[in-house]
């Protein structure tokens, strides 16, 4: 159920804030998922990072061969920023959250590889349809 919610949310969200709308690129963070909306466009994005989870996240954002071109603070429970990250035009990139946490009895929750990541291609912009 809480899933359908964050969908529901991203869905209003990706009508309400991408750059046609005025708006900056979204990434929602919750446990374990990363979902972006909005338009991510080449050069400079200011992104909105907002945790709806209960522990704390980062948004690392990295191209296809591992090399990492922005990463956020973390980010706390319920807590939203705005961080900008530069995107060039027509590449893909991973958007994920690398925080590895000890629980406990030499366990450990590595938000990777428990799902937490999401890919997006930035848009090639046509500067006459604007």
């Amino acid at each position: 159920m809480r899933r359908l919610l964050v969908l529901v949310l991203l869905a209003v969200v990706a009508c309400s804030v991408g750059k046609d709308a005025g708006g900056p690129p979204v990434v929602l963070l919750d446990e374990f998922s990363v979902e972006a909306a909005g338009v991510f466009g080449p050069g400079v994005n200011d992104v909105v990072v907002r945790n709806d989870g209960e522990f704390g996240h980062t948004v690392v954002f990295a191209q296809s061969d591992g090399t990492v071109v922005g990463a956020s603070p973390s980010v706390a429970p319920g807590e939203e920023i705005v961080f900008p990250v530069r995107l060039e035009a027509g590449v893909e990139y991973e958007i994920s959250c690398r925080i590895v946490v000890g629980v406990g009895a030499g366990r450990i929750v590595d938000h990777y590889e428990e799902g937490m990541l999401t890919g997006i291609t930035v848009e090639v912009v046509d500067a006459l349809s604007r």
